[in-house]
């Protein structure tokens, strides 16, 4: 029982080394060096660490346009290792370079089920056309369909833009516990896997 106690507080120990260096590297605004540090992490007890240990950081206006691009290529899949949105959002906040901008309606494709939890991701378009192409692709398998969403969001509910990947994609982060009100626009049914 002993053995167990030690290597449970070790293997504790060894998830917060991983996320304060993770958190580290987030600072100091060396991409490579928050690349490596990401592949350290393992689940999403580490990651849900780092991002804690994020929220606790200052980082400068340089580092967070670097932490954008690291963003821009590992966004997705950081969110699914996280797995706590929540968290991932408060940390987004400290991690990002902040929206000054103008209120903006922004879209988003979502799962019905998401929609009914009010759970929306965090990535939401100012075009619609980009919203619904995700609405129509894959995400259409999601049991129950999807639902293509709009919201007229103000500047303290946008974290951040993000400078397009493809020219018509006018991303934006936003804290989806802010959102004041959203809309559905369209409903799609689930499309079988096969079809």
């Amino acid at each position: 029982m002993h053995e167990l106690s030690d290597l449970i507080r070790q293997a504790r120990r060894s998830s917060r080394t991983r996320a304060l260096a993770f958190a580290t590297a987030a600072v100091c605004g060396d991409l490579q060096q928050l690349a490596r540090t990401a592949k350290l992490l393992s689940g999403s007890e580490d990651w849900r660490l780092a991002m804690l240990a994020c929220t606790r950081q200052r980082p400068s206006a340089h580092v967070r346009r670097v932490f954008r691009q690291f963003w821009i290529k590992r966004g997705d899949s950081i969110r699914c290792e996280v797995g706590n949105d929540l968290a991932l959002i408060a940390a987004l906040r400290k991690l990002l370079p902040p929206y000054k901008g103008p209120g903006k309606r922004l879209f988003r494709s979502d799962s019905a089920k998401n929609r009914k939890r009010r759970t929306y991701g965090m990535s939401w378009s100012a075009q619609m056309s980009v919203a619904e192409s995700f609405a129509l692709g894959t995400m259409r398998h999601c049991e129950g369909g999807t639902v293509l969403l709009v919201t007229d969001a103000e500047p303290d509910e946008i974290l951040c833009r993000i400078p397009a990947r493809h020219s018509d994609e006018a991303e934006y982060v936003v804290d989806r516990r802010r959102l004041r009100a959203v809309r559905v626009v369209a409903r799609f049914p689930q499309a079988d896997w096969l079809a």
